[in-house]
């Protein structure tokens, strides 16, 4: 698994604009089993991140280009966002034994135009959110990432080792989850819980 460094902090900036953006999926990231204060139940969540080369932001004087992600619950119900999202993605719609057997590291690296929409949180900041994906139009490209492309399974035996590689905001997102509490709890370490104990 890749294990290049990303940036660690989450951006203060103003996020990207409303509208559409040539975009590449750069991140698949396990977020474990999270917690709905809505509906007050655990769901497994998966944060996807797309970078946006045309979308460019100074930071730390340097030129970079604009990264935006969208968490998704782990669901390939006909109904799911993730589902969704991945059938505009590939402009087609999957049948449940392909939903089924989708590896969401297949989506790394992919070219897409993204629309996105800003919001403002319950704590006055504004948020982007991944509104729709689809696929390039005939004759679109779209450079190749900057950004170090990354996955991260907290499935995986190894997984802990990678837990620094990503960034700091994500990691924080991830040891609040039900699936990484019981990792760490776990009497042989994070790295030898057996899968037949994870909650999912």
């Amino acid at each position: 698994m890749l294990v290049a460094k990303i940036p660690q902090k989450k951006s203060s900036f103003e996020p990207i604009g409303s509208g559409t953006h040539l975009a590449r999926i750069i991140w698949v990231i396990d977020l474990g089993e999270q917690l709905n204060k809505k509906f007050n139940k655990l769901q497994h969540k998966v944060l996807i991140a797309w970078e946006c080369p045309k979308d460019r932001i100074q930071i730390n004087g340097e030129d970079k280009p604009r990264v935006v992600s969208e968490q998704y619950t782990m669901s390939m119900s006909p109904k799911a966002n993730l589902r969704l999202m991945i059938e505009g993605l590939l402009a087609k719609t999957l049948s449940d034994d392909e939903a089924d057997n989708y590896p969401l590291d297949k989506l790394l690296n992919q070219p897409c135009i993204i629309t996105t929409k800003n919001s403002e949180g319950s704590d006055g900041k504004k948020y982007t959110h991944v509104a729709a994906v689809a696929p390039l139009m005939i004759g679109m490209t779209v450079d190749e990432a900057e950004t170090p492309i990354f996955s991260f399974d907290l499935d995986e035996k190894d997984a802990w080792k990678n837990l620094d590689a990503i960034p700091e905001w994500i990691q924080n997102i991830i040891k609040k989850s039900e699936t990484y509490i019981k990792l760490e709890q776990a009497d042989d370490g994070f790295h030898d819980i057996n899968k037949d104990e994870l909650p999912f």
